[in-house]
């Protein structure tokens, strides 16, 4: 049942996401990733306990995505510096 309401809040959230960054016509697809990325780790870091499988899968998925987040946002800030 923790995990049905972890899965709906995560859905709920990456919905409102994508929602406001097409309003606002956000086209970077490197954006909508860091927010999922976001999301992500922040709705898991927050529903704690979870059982010692997914607490593995999660630490991976978890160092994936923030390598991911900051290749990105070091290629975003060597753009903006022009290097």
């Amino acid at each position: 049942m923790a995990i049905k309401r972890l899965l709906l809040t995560q859905i709920t959230l990456y919905a409102l996401a994508y929602s406001f960054l097409a309003y606002l016509g956000v086209s970077n697809p490197g954006i909508y990733a860091s927010f999922m990325a976001v999301i992500y780790i922040v709705t898991v870091a927050t529903h704690n306990p979870l059982p010692r499988r997914l607490r593995i899968i999660n630490t991976a998925i978890t160092v994936s995505l923030l390598a991911a987040f900051t290749y990105y946002a070091a290629l975003q800030i060597m753009k903006v510096l022009g290097i």
